[in-house]
């Protein structure tokens, strides 16, 4: 009898065990659903301030778990059914359960634009999968934008839109009515900004259109490459001082082979002189009312770009003749140098200076100053 009454208690403490693993195991599945949720947001909104900050590592870490955190919430939501069927049947909170399907979507279709946004991050411009790298044919030549790598960049982009805006369908589905008062404004805000995200990369999906054929990739473009120096004013950002023109084939840019690349702006406007008898779009007033505004290196008061550009570009082949045929104008200055040059590398002036990222605005905008006062002197160690 002893041992009946051992066999019965042990059976009677696993059949406990049982039925308490059973019950973990059914409120597992709203934990998870519940958690996962909570989860992928707070890793979302760390991994865009990260990738914002430029902390690569972090919006690694960020984002996959945030990935992990909507398939935890996905399998939450797909195991909770005798529980979940339980607790929509309480007053209030039944309703809002039935919107849980389209919180746990968003969720997913966020985790997946943020993976994509990281891929982006993560190889634009470092890695074997760069957007810029040297000709492997020609490694002493310039570096070249490799357009198939364009074309799969802007392949995600594409992608990245389609789960923002289905993050947008999902949240517009629910109905807040049915959440409590403190959640609704959650998901209209979840709304707008998913609106306003896809507004940006709407943009960027038209800029990737037409990059290909800005880099040459349908025939050789020719710019002009305007340095200007943002110590003097003008509607775009500062004086065009230093020119250069730049010829893109095929993503393969090339400067002239003279050994000065750059000239002054004062070999197209010699002795200053204007030509009023320019045509002067309607918006171009301040031009058309200064008249040493009305040459090559002056005309850029307005900030509309593409009339500054446009006009120079006229008094240019009015001044010169000969001047060449350009497809666009780029504008630089010292702070935008300084961004772009991660990716293109440091370069060296004529007299030896080196120009790093670091460098470019302080030596460019200060140093040049002071240590060469005298302008002919420092235009020829400025020129690159």
């Amino acid at each position: 009898m002893k041992s009946r009454s051992g066999l019965s208690s042990a059976a009677v403490l696993i059949a406990g065990l049982a039925a308490t693993w059973l019950w973990l195991a059914l409120l597992s599945g709203p934990w998870n659903l519940a958690s996962g949720l909570l989860d992928a947001r707070t890793h979302l909104d760390k991994a865009e301030k990260t990738l914002g900050n430029g902390n690569i590592k972090a919006a690694r870490y960020e984002t996959l778990a945030a990935v992990a955190a909507s398939r935890r919430a996905r399998n939450g939501f797909e195991s909770a059914g005798p529980v979940m069927d339980l607790l929509k049947g309480l007053p209030k909170l039944g309703d809002a359960l039935d919107e849980t399907e389209h919180f746990v979507r968003a969720a997913e279709l966020s985790a997946e634009a943020a993976r994509g946004t990281l891929a982006i991050a993560e190889g634009a411009l470092r890695g074997p999968d760069k957007i810029i790298e040297r000709d492997p044919d020609n490694p002493k030549e310039s570096a070249r934008f490799r357009l198939e790598r364009i074309a799969e960049i802007a392949a995600t982009v594409a992608d990245i839109r389609t789960n923002i805006d289905g993050v947008r369908a999902e949240l517009t589905k629910i109905d807040p009515k049915k959440l409590p008062e403190r959640f609704r404004d959650d998901v209209s805000k979840g709304i707008e900004r998913a609106g306003d995200t896809d507004a940006l990369l709407a943009d960027a999906q038209a800029g990737f259109a037409i990059l290909p054929g800005f880099l040459g990739a349908d025939g050789p473009r020719t710019y002009l490459i305007a340095m200007q120096n943002p110590a003097e004013q003008r509607g775009t950002g500062g004086s065009i001082l230093q020119i250069t023109r730049m010829t893109i084939t095929n993503g393969s840019p090339s400067l002239p082979k003279e050994k000065n690349v750059s000239e002054s702006v004062y070999n197209v406007d010699r002795n200053r002189q204007q030509y009023p008898d320019v045509p002067l779009p309607e918006d171009a007033w301040y031009v058309r009312e200064v008249p040493d505004a009305q040459r090559f290196g002056n005309a850029n008061w307005s900030p509309d770009w593409p009339l500054s550009s446009s006009l120079m570009l006229d008094y240019a082949h009015r001044a010169d003749p000969t001047f060449p045929e350009i497809d666009g104008v780029i504008s630089v200055d010292p702070i935008m140098l300084s961004k772009l040059m991660p990716g293109v590398g440091r370069f060296l002036t004529n007299r030896g200076n080196v120009i790093s990222a670091r460098k470019a605005v302080p030596f460019l905008l200060n140093k040049a100053y002071a240590t060469f006062p005298i302008t002919s002197i420092r235009r020829k160690v400025l020129s690159t």
